[in-house]
């Protein structure tokens, strides 16, 4: 096809005849008017690499963040993708984006696989007076260009370069600095591209034969193998070293079984629920709450996000979280967003890793690792959260603790929260949502240190008994054993399904969240995409209508040099979407026990100036258990 001239010339016309064409309508693509992207796109798999795609004069209007394609019930495709920038995209010359002219504008292109069988090849440098240095594979494309500052002219072309005269409606909308932009195949003309059936899809940037000088190279593409994009990522990022042909190959395939029935680039919702395995139990068993899970002696089982995360399958098989965003290891001081102080974390995290769970007759056990900033060896820097939902419910729940989080699709019924970790008087608390506010008191040492609670004891544990803890000192294991007394009794089934999740936030109430986990499924405006909630201290991820940037990764990461993903106090909230969810397991009956041993109290230094304080119940919580610390040496 390289040396096929009519191909050639039929490009030249077609893109001609294309920058005239009017500005595409409002969309009602996913049940929406405004451009967002819904929860009937699912959690997309394509998630590309951030500030890869931005090369100067573009206003980053070429850095594409994730990519979205769903059949709807009406057979039409509807694709969606979202852009690092908030520039008019028709702007040319006119203002900027944090330094960066919009001299050059950018075009758009989503080659079509029908069948995903990965050919034919497209070879868009065919046409040496239009020269786009890039090609994909494809039966079809879309091209879109800007016609407005939110409205693109799209078309659809055959793998000849000819217009299949089809109908695309599209739309943009700028959320906080990013915009989403959104089309629909309304009418595919007696194609089938519109069938219901899989397809291999992605989308490519490209400068504009309009204000850019031939050749034409491509800038970024989600859902492509390598190369995804330039080195691009900044305003005077030339990426001339980075003009090449380049030919992307598809390899996002979509498929039925995620969307109930239609294509779609989701992960698939978690459908089966795991129980808990456990170890099978001969007379006393009993769980040693110092932090360390024992090389699974214990009768732990890991939560990896890959078999337990929800709503949405995927993520990590031997991790429980992504490992490594940036927000875990900085948080912000200040009156307000204009007064801020930017405070980088100094050989310490927040970073959540893994979680294991085990449930037994007496107790329900937690063990979180990862965090180091809970006690940075004499500065508290983080507190560590782990919500739980034992009734099933979905509706809102705000501020646990006080602090900048909300829930949605999943109401945690109990949040633990671990101050720091070695302190007896402010160690942490069981909140339960929603009540009054009721301090229960705190006692200086173990009941029964060294001693075993047995099954014969569960009759006699109240809400008056304690909420054991042990950590694993530098190895930054964190281990609790709740009675069940306290979370609403036992499970009164193996198959009650329990749902959990973990978070941490900076020491102080009013900040929002270093991290999270599990991360997979969460964001955009619902369940449209995939993020990391660790977030810029003037973004939200919050559900609220209008609020946040609701994109994958952090969210805004341009901007301001000094600002990055953080715990900030600055107004924003950050919604959890996400959990791990299992069946309580035939463990449940199993006659397991609690042993401390070596308990040692420590007092919390002052932090940043401030006194030592007691956390008491915020926001009409009611702190309905207590906490002792009990901490084994090695």
């Amino acid at each position: 096809m390289s040396t096929n001239s009519s191909f050639a010339r039929a490009l030249v016309f077609l893109f001609l005849l294309a920058a005239g064409l009017a500005g595409g309508a409002r969309l009602l693509a996913d049940g929406t008017v405004d451009g967002a992207i819904s929860a009937l796109y699912g959690s997309t798999q394509v998630i590309d690499a951030d500030n890869d795609g931005w090369c100067q004069n573009t206003s980053a209007r070429g850095d594409i963040i994730d990519f979205h394609a769903y059949n709807d019930s009406s057979n039409r495709w509807n694709f969606a993708f979202v852009i690092d920038s908030s520039q008019g995209l028709n702007d040319t010359g006119s203002g900027g984006f944090f330094g960066d002219t919009a001299n050059n504008r950018v075009d758009y292109f989503i080659p079509i696989d029908v069948g995903a069988n990965n050919s034919p090849q497209l070879y868009f440098n065919s046409a040496p007076s239009w020269g786009r240095e890039f090609g994909a594979t494809g039966d079809y494309f879309i091209r879109c260009e800007a016609t407005g500052a939110s409205t693109l002219a799209c078309s659809l072309y055959n793998s000849s370069g000819t217009d299949t005269g089809a109908t695309i409606t599209a739309t943009s909308v700028v959320v906080d600095y990013r915009r989403h932009i959104e089309l629909q195949i309304t009418n595919d003309n007696g194609t089938g591209v519109n069938a219901n059936s899989a397809i291999g899809a992605m989308v490519i940037s490209s400068y504009d034969p309009r204000d850019a000088t031939s050749p034409y190279y491509s800038l970024d593409a989600a859902g492509a193998n390598n190369p995804e994009g330039m080195a691009g990522n900044s305003a005077s990022a030339t990426c001339a070293g980075e003009f090449v042909y380049r030919d992307y190959t598809d390899n996002n395939v979509t498929t039925a079984a995620n969307c109930g029935g239609r294509q779609c680039t989701s992960y698939p919702l978690r459908s089966v629920v795991t129980a808990l395995t456990g170890a099978s139990c001969t007379g006393e068993q009993g769980v040693d709450i110092d932090g360390n899970v024992s090389g699974g002696n214990e009768g732990y089982t890991f939560l990896s996000e890959a078999s337990f995360a929800g709503p949405y399958q995927g993520g990590r098989t031997a991790q429980s979280d992504f490992i490594g965003e940036s927000a875990n290891t900085v948080y912000y001081t200040g009156a307000d967003y204009a007064s801020r102080v930017r405070n980088d974390l100094s050989g310490v995290t927040a970073e959540l890793s893994y979680i294991n769970a085990r449930v037994g007759t007496c107790f329900f056990y937690l063990e979180v690792e990862g965090p180091t900033a809970v006690n940075s060896g004499g500065s508290d820097l983080a507190n560590l959260f782990i919500p739980i939902d034992v009734n099933g419910g979905s509706g809102p729940v705000n501020d646990p603790a006080g602090r900048r989080v909300e829930f949605s699709g999943w109401a945690p019924d109990y949040v633990v929260e671990l101050v720091w970790e070695g302190d007896t008087s402010t160690a942490g608390n069981l909140y339960t949502i929603g009540g009054g506010s009721v301090a229960f008191p705190r006692t200086a040492s173990p009941v029964n240190t060294g001693a075993l609670y047995d099954a014969a004891d569960c009759a006699g544990l109240d809400a008056g008994d304690i909420l054991y803890y042990g950590d694993a000192g530098a190895t930054t294991g964190f281990e609790f054993a709740i009675p069940w007394t306290l979370l609403g009794g036992k499970p009164a089934s193996a198959a009650t399904q329990i749902r959990i999740g973990a978070y941490t936030t900076y020491n102080d109430s009013g900040y929002d969240v270093y991290d999270q986990m599990p991360g997979i499924g969460q964001g955009c405006s619902g369940l449209g995409c995939q993020e990391r909630i660790g977030d810029e201290p003037h973004d939200t991820d919050s559900i609220a209508a209008g609020g946040g940037d609701q994109t994958p990764y952090s969210g805004r990461t341009i901007g301001d040099g000094s600002d990055a993903p953080g715990s900030d106090p600055f107004s924003e909230v950050d919604t959890i979407q996400e959990y791990f969810i299992f069946q309580a397991g035939a463990n449940a009956s199993c006659p397991t026990s609690v042993a401390l041993t070596g308990f040692l109290a420590q007092a919390q230094p002052a932090a940043l100036g401030q006194p030592a304080r007691l956390l008491l119940p915020a926001l009409g919580l009611l702190a309905a258990g207590v906490l002792i610390a009990a901490r084994r040496r090695f």
